[in-house]
């Protein structure tokens, strides 16, 4: 139903204005969430920026906590450069976040 009125919403032709919508879903990957899984998906499809925090593939480190992944989708691009992803690594610090290039931690340099 969300993902319907969200639609909806999105591709009224009358609509004055275009918004924003900010949604956090989780994933573990671990859990069998059918619903879940059918929410990130559509939410995923209609998205034109999503932002993907993980964990390392590799484990823990001490000097990298983690991996943003980000998808921008440009509908009005043609298809070649409709789609960009970046993938950036990040350390959380005492009262904010690092971010730098994958493999140019400063415990690397």
């Amino acid at each position: 139903m969300f993902v319907e009125l969200n639609n909806l919403l999105n591709t009224t032709p009358d609509r004055a204005e275009q918004g924003n919508m900010v949604v956090l879903v989780h994933d573990s990957g671990d859990a069998e969430d059918e619903e879940n899984d059918i929410l990130l998906n559509g939410l995923s499809h209609q998205s034109h920026l999503i932002l993907r925090a993980e964990g390392l593939a590799t484990g823990f480190c001490r000097d990298v906590h983690g991996q943003l992944r980000i998808l921008w989708r440009r509908p009005s691009q043609p298809a070649v450069h409709r789609d960009q992803s970046f993938t950036y690594q990040y350390k959380i610090q005492d009262k904010s976040v690092s971010f730098f290039a994958k493999g140019m931690s400063p415990a690397v340099l």
